[in-house]
């Protein structure tokens, strides 16, 4: 995928079970599916694929991400939005599928990992 300048995209699904929606409302004003917002000055995307629909065995509420930046944006950069975004009151953290420990450093490793394979 090509975005601005000819500059390759990573897009990755950010799969979360938070406590309450009040997180994702706070970011998206509403948790309407397809609202999107721009970060970085416009170099990163968050879009909001679904918010709500699934209840967890523990009573937690299913929401999924997409987040798209261009691959010179910096991991840490991207991993500190994940982080700083939904990070507090989350149970549980998947990136592309896969599970990630709640910590800044490992959810910027993981982006590091999907960057490397894309590229």
């Amino acid at each position: 995928m090509v975005g601005k300048n000819n500059q390759q995209i990573v897009s990755i699904t950010i799969g979360a079970e938070l406590e309450s929606l009040q997180q994702i409302k706070k970011i998206f004003n509403n948790i309407e599916k397809g609202n999107t917002i721009q970060l970085c000055d416009e170099n990163v995307e968050l879009k909001l694929l679904n918010a709500g629909d699934t209840l967890s065995f523990s009573g937690g509420v299913e929401v999924e991400l997409l987040l798209s930046f261009s691959v010179g944006v910096a991991s840490g950069i991207v991993g500190n939005l994940i982080y700083n975004a939904i990070c507090i009151g989350i149970k549980k953290l998947e990136i592309n599928g896969c599970r990630t420990r709640i910590t800044e450093e490992n959810i910027t490793q993981a982006i590091e990992t999907i960057k490397k394979l894309i590229v």
